[in-house]
């Protein structure tokens, strides 16, 4: 991740050269955020070679669920799938699901928080545990049922959404669980190349579908798909492209350079200072990138995001990008290496540590719990604890034997 994250610096402008007129950047812009991305990979080697003799256990070799624990498994199993669909369900109908923002939605108690998280970060965290324990026992069907209603609750998030990118991002827990498992091999790969390709397809058609629902599609799904069917034929009409959509989706993984170098470029290169009160009207930088920056209009459901180094630069200046740098990689030893007590306790914990590490540097979160949310960690270690509770209830490996693993 540290690698495609600081190389983006350098190819998004072989992999995306239209862009530099429309994005109206100047060189000393790029120039400076390729030196950035320089800083980074010097960081990153650094503490990558400075570690490298130190010992890493091999994960896919490793047992994690000797006891069994099949009745436990079942009524939780079913449960986490009834209170999934159930709070996508009221965050749709309360209106807090929309990329379109609150929603007119008001729920006590930060029950809406609550709601937004189970959602984005709680079920998918448990769903990762059941299909490691599903796949070390050999539950073929039960591994594929996982997976498949996995998918139909992200297809449903999409739907109610209207997120370009949830169904994607969700699946990322399922990849990461799977190069820790070393089944990441060619018919992943394949699959993974195939998404891609769907994603490029539905990609201008989902960004259609959205203005649609909330500008002249009457204001429904229903109206907004038929305004669509009758007025933008599903081949061949819509304004962008299929090799257009399927440069979109490219070049997210080429982001940090595009976006630093708005960041800067919008700065006046003033990158040694913190522009964190800049972001009290807006939230988080995710959405200064989108209202301020790109423009985009308090009415429109949009969000441009945000990368790693483009939100560490402007919560604290090129000091701040370069103490990020050094976390992400030494944090990523100590994930790989299971230095971090229960919460790398079994390939589960691990896979969703490294997950919610990912979106908390590359997602904006980092302003969001400075200026408005600091209670999410709170919450997000609950569901660390909930997991680890519950692996031990289902069987899991106990920190004893971890612990003879690492003197082995």
């Amino acid at each position: 991740m540290q690698i495609f994250g600081d190389i983006g610096f350098f190819c998004w402008i072989a992999i995306y050269p239209d862009q530099l007129n429309m994005l109206g950047l100047n060189e000393s812009a790029m120039g400076v955020s390729m030196s950035i991305g320089a800083l980074t990979l010097t960081v990153h080697a650094v503490v990558t070679f400075s570690l490298r003799n130190k010992r890493l256990i091999p994960v896919n070799v490793l047992t994690f669920w000797p006891r069994s624990g099949d009745g436990y498994v079942y009524p939780a199993f079913v449960a986490l799938w009834i209170l999934a669909f159930l709070f996508a369900y009221i965050s749709h109908i309360t209106g807090i699901a929309s990329m379109a923002g609150d929603g007119g939605g008001r729920l006590p108690y930060r029950l809406a928080g609550i709601l937004s998280f189970s959602r984005i970060y709680g079920f998918p965290m448990f769903m990762v545990l059941f299909l490691d324990y599903f796949s070390e026992k050999k539950m073929r069907s039960m591994l594929i049922v996982t997976i498949l209603i996995y998918i139909l609750l992200s297809v449903f998030e999409a739907y109610i959404r209207l997120s370009r990118g949830v169904i994607i991002t969700n699946m990322i827990y399922i990849l990461i669980w799977m190069v820790y498992r070393g089944k990441f091999g060619t018919k992943v790969l394949v699959l993974t190349g195939t998404l891609i390709i769907v994603g490029a397809f539905i990609y201008p058609y989902i960004t259609r579908l959205r203005g649609l629902l909330y500008g002249g599609g009457g204001g429904t799904i229903v109206g907004a798909l038929k305004d669509l069917i009758e007025n933008q034929s599903l081949f061949g009409q819509m304004d962008t492209g299929f090799i257009q959509s399927l440069y979109a989706v490219i070049i997210r993984g080429f982001a940090e350079g595009i976006v630093t170098s708005k960041f800067i470029n919008q700065q006046g290169f003033d990158i040694f200072t913190s522009h964190l009160g800049l972001l009290r009207a807006y939230g988080n930088a995710a959405m200064y990138h989108t209202r301020v920056i790109d423009g985009v209009g308090e009415g429109i459901p949009h969000s441009s995001g945000i990368t790693l180094y483009a939100d560490s630069l402007f919560i604290g200046g090129i000091g701040f990008v370069l103490v990020t740098a050094f976390i992400w990689s030494y944090l990523s030893y100590l994930i790989d290496a299971r230095k971090l007590g229960p919460f790398t306790c079994n390939v589960a914990t691990q896979t969703v540590v490294c997950f919610f590490y990912l979106t908390t540097f590359v997602g904006g979160f980092i302003s969001k719990v400075l200026l408005r949310e600091p209670l999410i960690f709170i919450f997000v270690l609950s569901i660390w604890l909930g997991m680890y509770l519950l692996s031990k209830l289902m069987g899991g490996v106990s920190m004893g034997v971890m612990r003879g693993v690492r003197r082995g």
